[in-house]
């Protein structure tokens, strides 16, 4: 009986230490978005991190634990390849459901990029529930998409979400 409940012991152990996952093992495999540009390669950069493939040019990532954009905690990436499957066209991102952290990404990027401006290149669109704010800098677009009343609301409802758009440079001037 003692063999018995010893061995349902230490299943039960094994099967709690599998079900949770070890944090990242080192600073280097946690992926910084804002450090993505046009020419990353992703896949090559964190050959360990398991990409979900979902689609001819797209590729999704879940696991929250390495995910960071401007410091801040990623829930959810994917990112999308350009035509010709040599350069990043754009990542989305899903952000939790936390008013500090959206507003102190906020001020990140009006910290690098200067204040947000509005979007004349038509890589954009919301939703009327929606509120849209882009910053430009000289290769990307990025767009952070919050609930139209966010200043005001106490708990966000939606999850925000970022959008970045890679660019030429001599198409950004356009």
């Amino acid at each position: 009986m003692k063999k018995s409940l010893v061995l349902c012991l230490l299943l039960f152990h094994a099967f709690i230490a599998c079900d949770d996952p070890a944090s990242p093992q080192k600073k280097a495999d946690i992926i910084h978005l804002e450090k993505i540009t046009r020419d990353s390669d992703i896949l090559a950069l964190y050959p360990a991190l398991q990409f979900t493939h979902g689609g001819l040019d797209r590729y999704e990532f879940y696991d929250e634990r390495y995910l960071r954009f401007e410091d801040i905690p990623v829930r959810y990436m994917s990112l999308s390849m350009s035509d010709d499957q040599l350069h990043v066209s754009n990542v989305d991102i899903k952000l939790f459901k936390q008013k500090e952290d959206v507003k102190a990404l906020k001020d990140k990027l009006t910290k690098a990029y200067g204040q947000p401006g509005g979007d004349s290149s038509n890589d954009f669109s919301t939703f009327g529930d929606e509120e849209l704010l882009v910053w430009k800098n000289n290769h990307q677009l990025v767009g952070l998409f919050t609930e139209k009343n966010f200043e005001t609301v106490a708990k966000i409802t939606k999850e925000p979400t970022v959008h970045i758009v890679f660019v030429k440079p001599e198409e950004i001037n356009n």
